[in-house]
This record gives C-alpha cells, structure tokens and sequence, in this order.
C-alpha cells in the first residue's frame, strides 16, 4: 500500500499525517485489527510514536449537522443538543477517525458473496483516543461516503438509503439516553 497526498491542502499537512498514521499503525501491529503494515521505505527513526495518538477533537459540530430529510427532527434536534453540552466521561479506545465503508477492504468469493470477510481496513492518518461510539462517518459526509460505492457498483447504497441508516442509528442513540 502507498500513501500518496496530491491535493495542495493535505500536500501541507502530509508530513505530520504520515507521522500519525505511522503511529496508529505501530500501536495497531500484532493487534489482530487487520491494518497495513509499516515497511519498505517508510524510515521508522523518523518516527516518535506516543503511547496513544492525539486526543480526539469532534468534527461534526451542532452547526454543520444535516438532518436527513425524512428523520424525525426532534429527535435530531435533541442529539444536536447533546453535541452542544461538553462529552460526558468515557473510557477511551484507538478511533480511526474516518471509519467508513470506503476504508474497509473485503475479500468476497464469486461464488458465495454471503462469505465476504474483513480483509482490512486503511486510512489510519485521522487516528485519535476518545469514546467508541463516535468513531463513526459524520451526517455532512453520506452524499461524499455514498456516491463512492455506487460508483463501485453497490447501487443500493444511495444517499437516501446511508440517510436512513444513518437516521437509525442516531435515533437508537437517543433512545438509549432516554
């Protein structure tokens, strides 16, 4: 696997990317989550691991929320009110950051595609500490993490189909904060 930056913005910021995800790499080796592995010429002294990379920092913000057009806005409007309040403790866990179907890697037989396995799963430069739940694709993302895959030829995940499970899910997590 090569990394390569060629848009301008994450150009600037290759640097110290490489260097995080490198270090979510070393923490993942001989975990069992199936990542790439550092080598070739990737220089490892030029690394400094941490125990832990960076604390994580919320992206989707109560601003930048899209609510799906057919969810229940209150709800919405409750867990938006929860994005607003500081995040209650937690025990924190490696996050990928950016964990979504187009940076899982599947090995799927011809013959039997019920018998498709994780094979892998990259793009660990966004890799931070924080709670579990949250390690999951923001609402402003499902048209960017959709279209994607449609390309790929999974045509049933539209953007409306990503919405309502998206839209599941919050929900769910509502419910479970009563």
């Amino acid at each position: 696997m090569l990394r390569t930056y060629v848009n301008p913005f994450y150009v600037e910021q290759a640097e110290d990317r490489l260097s995080r995800e490198a270090g979510a790499l070393t923490l993942l080796s001989g975990s069992g989550v199936p990542a790439p592995e550092l080598g070739g010429r990737f220089d490892r002294r030029a690394l400094r691991p941490a125990e832990r990379p960076r604390n994580y920092v919320t992206l989707t913000t109560a601003d930048t929320v899209v609510t799906p057009k057919s969810a229940d806005a209150t709800v919405w409007a409750a867990a938006i009110d929860v994005i607003r309040r500081p995040a209650p403790p937690y025990e924190g866990r490696l996050l990928h950051r950016d964990f979504q179907p187009g940076n899982v890697l599947f090995d799927v037989p011809p013959s039997r595609p019920e018998g498709a396995r994780i094979t892998g799963v990259v793009d660990w430069a966004a890799a931070s500490w924080g709670p579990a739940d949250l390690d999951v694709a923001a609402s402003e993302e499902v048209q960017s993490v959709s279209q994607p895959w449609r390309e790929a030829g999974r045509t049933e995940l539209t953007t409306r189909a990503v919405e309502e499970r998206l839209d599941a899910y919050v929900t769910a997590l509502m419910g479970t904060l009563g």
